[in-house]
């Protein structure tokens, strides 16, 4: 990634608790950000089950189902591809998300 595309990147940072019947947002979030990236609606399916997918696993594996801790997702958009990390440093510090 060269500077320019650094520069040119759209952010936005989703945060949640640890809850699981607080992931649909993420969801409907994701759902927004691709429509706006204007993604077929086969990719913009495929975004929206990996993310939520990976929040719901850091909730289950990472918190073990408990409440009040935070869960961020950091989102770049860059012109020719797409990016994120999730972060849940109670247990297993932050990681890279491949986007399909």
């Amino acid at each position: 990634m060269d500077e320019n595309e650094k520069r040119e990147a759209k952010r936005i940072r989703l945060t949640v608790d640890s809850r699981l019947e607080e992931v649909f947002l993420v969801g409907l979030a994701v759902r927004g950000i691709c429509a706006y990236k204007s993604l077929s609606e086969m990719d913009t399916s495929q975004m929206e089950a990996c993310v939520v997918e990976v929040v719901n696993n850091a909730i289950k594996h990472s918190y073990h189902l408990q409440p009040g801790h935070t869960v961020d997702i950091p989102i770049s958009l860059y012109t020719e591809r797409r990016t994120g990390t999730l972060y849940h440093q109670e247990h297993y510090g932050s990681g890279n998300l491949p986007m399909p």
